[in-house]
């Protein structure tokens, strides 16, 4: 009787012993991280939050102060999900919300941003000065200037063409471009794109057509491009979106008929290029992933290319972040004929904050880059002459202020040209190596 006694009493003190851990359990971590909390001992309440976590113990306040301390440290990244969080607890609180809106502000991820306003009320908006969801977005204006430091490269130049071996090859002195592009907020998840680019540049040109030379010492190519593109974020830092460009391609050349003799006069040749291309977007705490694919008619040959990529932020910030781009393309001289061509471009990049409104980035190109495109779609590069590596610096000055970012670039590049025998895309003789200077300079404003 007396052994039941004990051992009834047994059990029962510690089944007791267990329900009271479990209470203090959650009483200890509620408590280390509020006095945390207000200490702003930040580290702490990350530490302790997370074993509270691990032991399944998750409300409302232990999510907010966690998003408060990832905050506090400027890793907006991983205060993100801890904000997100406490939104499932209170759907509609403010102050949740508004430290989300700033997140997403200060990691450049603007379409979860615009999202987030469709949840606002009315009073933190106002807040927030967010005056309008919908409309404008943003505007960006840009110019391109290059020039090739190799001029003397086409002096002694004769391609000694044997019967039989109709082509054509080009060699850029110099140009510029002038674009401009529009951005849209059309909708809770949908956003628009329109863009314009003008391109004019001068060239030397020679080719030959049944066996009759010509040669164009100054021929002027322009091009027109017109852009489009619309995104959809279906869920939370996600994004897909398609994109497509029309190029318009003329040159008003005076050229001499036979190889430097016969009398000279104007030709104008025009030509339709196009692109189409379809692309994705997801950001993680510390990284952001994205890929696309798509096809195109440049220079009279058709391309599949598909492109992947990845951005790592070590500290949850803008204030440091590196990653790199990888595209293949593959090219035919019909959309059934398409020649593997092994042409992969690699894409290294690394960008960093120097002072509060000025950020650098570093990057470089390898790989045989011509009839190219980004993974957006909006810059392109249909040289037929490729480049073969380049490197690259951005000066980028954030003006809070008026909400307005300034870049200045510039790049050297070292490409190739080559005589293309007609119809025969992997037919190319006579090179001539030469390098590009590159100048640019972007303004972009936020509305």
């Amino acid at each position: 009787m007396y052994r039941l006694i004990f051992i009834i009493a047994f059990f029962a003190f510690f089944s007791t012993g267990i329900h009271a851990q479990d209470t203090t359990s959650f009483t200890y971590y509620d408590k280390e991280t509020y006095a945390a909390y207000l200490r702003g001992d930040w580290n702490r309440v990350i530490s302790v939050g997370k074993k509270a976590l691990h032991k399944k113990i998750d409300y409302y306040y232990l999510r907010m102060r966690l998003g408060i301390a990832w905050f506090s440290k400027h890793n907006y990244h991983k205060a993100i999900p801890q904000f997100r969080k406490a939104l499932t607890f209170n759907k509609k609180d403010p102050i949740a919300m508004e430290y989300l809106y700033s997140c997403f502000l200060y990691s450049g991820r603007k379409a979860d941003r615009q999202a987030l306003l469709y949840k606002m009320s009315p009073a933190l908006k106002e807040k927030l000065n967010i005056k309008k969801i919908n409309g404008i977005s943003a505007f960006e204006l840009s110019s391109d200037w290059f020039y090739n430091t190799d001029y003397s490269s086409l002096n002694g130049y004769n391609p000694y063409l044997s019967e039989g071996t109709d082509g054509e090859q080009t060699l850029t002195y110099r140009g510029a471009d002038i674009a401009a592009r529009l951005s849209q907020n059309a909708g809770k998840i949908v956003s628009l794109d329109y863009g314009y680019r003008f391109l004019s540049k001068s060239r030397y040109y020679f080719y030959r057509d049944n066996g009759v030379n010509y040669e164009m010492r100054d021929d002027n190519y322009i091009q027109h491009q017109l852009y489009g593109s619309i995104k959809l974020h279906p869920a939370n830092g996600f994004t897909i979106g398609l994109s497509a460009n029309y190029l318009n391609l003329r040159n008003r050349t005076p050229f001499s008929n036979g190889y430097y003799y016969g009398s000279r006069f104007y030709v104008v040749h025009s030509g339709h290029n196009w692109t189409t291309q379809l692309f994705l977007r997801g950001d993680f705490p510390l990284f952001s992933l994205y890929g696309g694919a798509g096809l195109s008619e440049l220079n009279d040959f058709y391309q599949v290319q598909a492109d992947g990529g990845m951005v790592f932020y070590p500290f949850g910030n803008l204030n440091f972040y590196l990653g790199s781009d990888i595209s293949l393309v593959l090219q035919g001289n019909a959309p059934s004929d398409i020649i593997w061509e092994n042409n992969f471009i690699f894409s290294p990049f690394m960008g960093f904050k120097v002072a509060k409104p000025f950020w650098m980035e570093f990057y470089a190109y390898k790989g045989k880059m011509y009839n190219y495109r980004d993974l957006d779609g909006w810059n392109i590069y249909n040289e037929p002459n490729p480049v073969n590596k380049s490197a690259g610096i951005n000066f980028i000055f954030y003006l809070s202020k008026s909400n307005t970012s300034i870049t200045l670039s510039t790049s050297y590049s070292d490409a190739t040209s080559y005589y293309y025998q007609s119809e025969n895309i992997s037919g190319n003789s006579h090179p001539i190596n030469y390098h590009i200077l590159n100048i640019k300079g972007v303004i972009k404003w936020n509305f």
